[in-house]
């Protein structure tokens, strides 16, 4: 009997890489201030830095933010009302790895509060899926902020100025602070990866009722979406490709 000897070569999976918190802190309150500085840790491989930041009342003056003395990117600002503070939201794809220095400046002397996040996994060419803003005038005791994602597995990150009156803002319903101060600035992201594709929201809630206005940001992971598809396939014709699965990698 003759036998038929077949051999196979193993293609490797596109397996989708998880986007993963990294760590968080507070960088305090200035006032009157130009730049508040504090110091923040990223470690681990397709990295991705957040900034979340409120500037003066009714002037758009904050400059921007550096890491380690590189820019970050704006991703977009709100101001709930003429008499509110300005909010923002920064990132910085692969930020020098170690402790290194945030700084936030301003074009002249306010309050500035900051915090940061970062990630892991996150895609390292074209991070940024999408971004909304929301804003909430008429004293709401809730902000829910919605995006639309177009990758499978994205994250949401969405940084929130809230008028509080002492109390310590805290998250709805899919929403994990990362940081949240009773100064009314807040911090948060959906701890964990979005699929299927679509409307996405964070919710961010308080006990007093004030204006709020947030920026939210969907990150993509490092591959794409696709949850594992393997773009290659045996059979006892040879082995085929589908190419377009290798788009983002």
């Amino acid at each position: 009997m003759k036998k038929l000897l077949l051999l196979c070569v193993l293609w490797p999976s596109l397996a989708s890489a998880q986007i993963v918190f990294d760590t968080s802190t507070d960088g305090g309150l200035g006032n009157p201030v130009t730049s508040i500085t504090w110091a923040h840790t990223t470690t681990g491989t397709d990295r991705m830095l957040a900034v979340c930041v409120f500037g003066d009342v009714t002037n758009d003056v904050i400059t921007g933010v550096t890491y380690a003395g590189n820019a970050l990117t704006l991703v977009d600002k709100a101001l709930a009302q003429a008499s509110g503070r300005w909010g923002y939201l920064y990132y910085m794809i692969a930020p020098t790895s170690g402790a290194n220095n945030i700084i936030v400046s301003a074009s002249s002397s306010i309050a500035i509060y900051g915090m940061a996040s970062s990630y892991t996994g996150v895609h390292q060419t074209t991070p940024l899926d999408a971004s909304n803003t929301g804003t909430d005038i008429g004293l709401s005791s809730s902000q829910t902020v919605s995006v639309t994602t177009t990758v499978d597995n994205d994250w949401t990150v969405m940084c929130t100025r809230v008028e509080t009156g002492g109390s310590v803002p805290t998250a709805g319903a899919g929403t994990t602070l990362r940081q949240s101060v009773s100064a009314g600035l807040v911090l948060s992201d959906s701890n964990g990866a979005l699929t299927p594709v679509g409307s996405k929201s964070l919710i961010i809630n308080d006990t007093d009722s004030a204006n709020w206005a947030s920026i939210i940001a969907a990150f993509s992971p490092a591959t794409g979406g696709g949850g594992g598809a393997t773009p290659c396939h045996r059979s006892l014709l040879g082995v085929g490709c589908d190419l377009s699965l290798w788009a983002r990698r």
